[in-house]
């Protein structure tokens, strides 16, 4: 089966406009979410996004791996998890 994701609007969308932008992709059958790191954090995009969804994978499409120590960011995943009830998908790179 394929799945399909998109990526929230981050760059130049205000963070109170993200858990709706999430629930309508959720509610229009996409199966996850993904917010990248280039001008925010993708951790707190995500945790509003699971907090307006039931059922879709939220997942960071490259966090940046060398900015953070390994703990925190896995920390910060296992954070957005709970809140997600396991629908988090952690991707980090170097950029």
């Amino acid at each position: 089966m394929t799945k399909i994701g998109i990526s929230l609007p981050i760059y130049n969308t205000p963070l109170p406009e993200i858990p709706a932008m999430a629930k309508q992709a959720e509610d229009a059958g996409f199966d996850s979410v993904w917010s990248y790191e280039i001008y925010s954090s993708p951790y707190v995009a995500l945790t509003a996004a699971a907090l307006a969804t039931e059922r879709i994978a939220l997942g960071t499409a490259i966090a940046h791996a060398s900015t953070r120590s390994p703990w925190v960011t896995a920390n910060t995943a296992l954070d957005i998890d709970t809140y997600a009830h396991g629908r988090m998908l952690l991707g980090i790179g170097m950029g």
